[in-house]
């Protein structure tokens, strides 16, 4: 039955033997090749029987249109039984596509391409599924090391997208599916990835109930004891858990960071163990910040957490022998053996073909020459092809025929566009150069800030007084109101640039081009201006409180346009800033990042190189540059730049006024000198 929804069907039997008779007939009429034409005519004539002899029947225009191109003796649209075949695929998946007469309201007139569909990857997601089903068939308590699934590829070749399916399967069973990127424009935040990733595990676990939520917080309590502050100081959202807990005993160094190590590895476990498997995704390693790697390596090493999948996304092409990423991967295999590798590469031809006639709503005999095109230009990356065909779409090379209800294209214009086009960052950008200035503008603000970002910070960004004024030169826009600050977020949205999240008013870039695009529209002296202004409005309209949380946020944008700062108050300003982010830093074990803010206080402190001005700053700030050089020489210790050490000691011993303001460096240059085996020295 033809009706959409009609729950009857009619089975059909038919003699074949007389399909021998038609493809005999058929073939005397001659053509390109008279085997395959016949057996083409003869398939038809099997079709009209079935579909079409009966008068109470009536069979949709595809089956029609199907049947009348199968019976075309001379110049047939089917020119191989494979054609027919794939139509037929189509109309079986996708009825209400490819069966049912579509209205106009149903018949998309500007190609959308919606992110969640995989085509041509089923071996790499029985991969992947049968690693987590392994796993999750494990008996309690199995003594098992956690699951490590690594999945690599170029980018745009669908990395993403084949974790995401992940997702569905693992929350229907119980489980925790929880994710988080790394972001190449605040690589300076240490943890920002995993901190989003376990916000995302403390909410997976607030909407199990009461109940659950009352076992899982005994579990993390009975783990962690009294150092449950240390864990709250990083991921405030575990208050809502296991309540405000109680001031800890101050750690330096080593220790704090051994420590902070330990109870997370503790925190993941008694969750695991108490509520169901936990599967944590991290995408964009290649951009991970070393704490956040030396953590990751601590969580997957853990040999009692036998509940535990991790899943990490990383762009191979950007990894070099001596990236941190791969040095981290070689001590994990170490230690975890339990890894499954699985390396994306492009789309073949056909699934190509399959994706985008799918998308589009057209057979794939008919999009094959442009398909082919476009493929060849892309060796069948899946997102450069997307970029590729809304390109087209711009340009009005590909129009949607509103009278025949299909997607037509100008053959002889398509080379030229194609020969244009370097690669996917410029097309990206090319493509948002021809938005509204707004939207540009928009976006270029959304990506300085990040690859996700909320509704108040654009705000916040460009906010003065109850109006917005852009903060990049030149625009064509002087001011406009919050209003349209939100239809514009939306316009953003609805052409395909950003992404909603499950989170309110929060929204992420569909791809890093995107991201990367947007950003490169900004000159060198605008992305200043814009860094800076971001990172002092945001200063300016958040409560002490408030503040805090956005403090790395606040300070890395303002380093980023810290050279267009003259005034030497603000620099000073920025300096304990600086010192600030450090110390915070260092409370999460965070050395690295620790380091570059005490540098950047440093160069802000001495306007320059501190071997240079050094006399300056200690005279007028003493006791910043003291906290400064002395915070500088432990983070260099603990990260193990011991040849670094000296020359900074050095210089607090010239300055400082007293043996106390030397005793902290006297401690780390002992330390020093013990590990690099100068016990006379020390």
């Amino acid at each position: 039955d033809f009706e959409r929804g009609a729950g009857s069907c009619q089975v059909k039997i038919i003699d074949f033997a007389h399909a021998k008779e038609m493809k005999n007939n058929a073939a005397k009429s001659g053509g390109d090749s008279e085997e395959i034409r016949g057996d083409i005519f003869a398939l038809g004539n099997v079709f009209k029987d079935l579909f079409l002899n009966d008068s109470d029947r009536n069979a949709p225009d595809s089956i029609m249109n199907l049947i009348a191109d199968l019976l075309q003796v001379s110049d047939a649209a089917y020119t191989s039984l494979k054609d027919t075949d794939d139509d037929l695929e189509q109309m079986v998946e996708l009825p209400e596509m490819f069966v049912f007469e579509r209205s106009e309201e149903e018949m998309s007139k500007t190609l959308k391409f919606l992110p969640g569909n995989l085509y041509g990857r089923d071996k790499e997601r029985a991969v992947i599924v049968d690693a987590y089903r392994r796993i999750a068939s494990r008996s309690p308590n199995s003594g098992d090391s956690p699951e490590i699934i690594f999945v690599s590829g170029h980018s745009g070749t669908g990395k993403t997208s084949l974790v995401e399916q992940l997702s569905g399967e693992v929350k229907s069973n119980g489980g925790h599916f929880i994710t988080g990127k790394f972001d190449q424009l605040r690589r300076a935040q240490p943890y920002t990835a995993l901190i989003n990733a376990f916000k995302d595990l403390c909410d997976s676990i607030l909407e199990m109930g009461p109940a659950m939520v009352v076992k899982v917080s005994l579990a993390i309590k009975q783990a962690v004891g009294e150092q449950g502050r240390v864990l709250t100081d990083v991921i405030p959202r575990l208050t809502h858990l296991i309540g405000e807990q109680p001031e800890v005993v101050h750690a330096n160094g080593i220790e704090a960071q051994n420590r902070l190590m330990f109870l997370l590895r503790m925190f993941l476990r008694s969750v695991s163990k108490a509520s169901s498997l936990v599967v944590m995704s991290m995408d964009d390693l290649q951009w991970a910040d070393g704490a956040s790697l030396d953590l990751i390596r601590m969580l997957v090493t853990d040999s009692e957490n036998d509940s535990f999948v991790f899943i990490g996304i990383a762009r191979d092409n950007e990894l070099s022998d001596t990236h941190p990423f791969v040095l981290t991967c070689q001590e994990i295999q170490k230690q975890n053996d339990n890894i499954t590798k699985i390396k994306m590469g492009n789309l073949a031809l056909r699934d190509a073909n399959r994706f985008v006639c799918d998308e589009m709503g057209m057979q794939m005999r008919c999009m094959r020459p442009l398909v082919n095109a476009v493929y060849e230009k892309t060796n069948g990356n899946v997102y450069f092809m997307i970029q590729i065909l809304l390109y087209l779409q711009d340009e009005q090379v590909l129009v949607f025929d509103r009278e025949n209800f299909i997607w037509e294209w100008d053959e002889n214009k398509i080379g030229p566009k194609l020969n244009s086009i370097t690669n996917v960052t410029n097309l990206v950008a090319t493509r948002i150069m021809k938005c509204p200035t707004e939207i540009r503008t928009i976006l270029s603000v959304a990506a300085a800030i990040g690859s996700s970002f909320d509704e108040f910070t654009i705000m916040l960004a460009i906010k003065d007084g109850d109006s917005v004024v852009l903060p990049v030169e030149n625009s064509e826009v002087s001011s406009y109101s919050i209003k349209k600050i939100r239809t514009l977020i939306h316009t953003a949205v609805m052409e395909g640039f950003i992404n909603t999240t499950k989170v309110k008013k929060q929204y992420k870039f569909l791809h890093d081009s995107i991201q990367e695009a947007s950003y490169s529209l900004l000159s060198l002296e605008e992305s200043r201006s814009l860094h800076l202004q971001i990172g002092t409005l945001t200063f300016q309209n958040s409560t002490e409180k408030e503040f805090e949380k956005l403090l790395f946020f606040a300070v890395d944008h303002l380093n980023k346009g810290s050279i267009l700062i003259h005034s030497e108050e603000t620099k000073m300003h920025l300096s304990n800033l600086n010192l600030r982010a450090a110390q915070k830093a260092i409370k999460s074990s965070a050395y690295g990042p620790a380091t570059e803010y005490l540098r950047t206080g440093i160069r802000l402190l001495c306007d320059g190189d501190w071997e240079d001005n050094s006399i300056g700053h200690w005279g007028n700030e003493y006791k910043l540059s003291l906290e400064l050089f002395t915070s500088l020489v432990e983070c260099l210790y603990c990260i193990g730049c011991l040849d670094q050490i000296e020359k900074h000691v050095n210089e607090i011993f010239r300055h400082a006024r007293c043996f106390a303001d030397k005793q902290r460096a006297h401690r780390y240059l002992i330390k020093c000198l013990t590990g690099m085996g100068k016990l006379e020295e020390a």
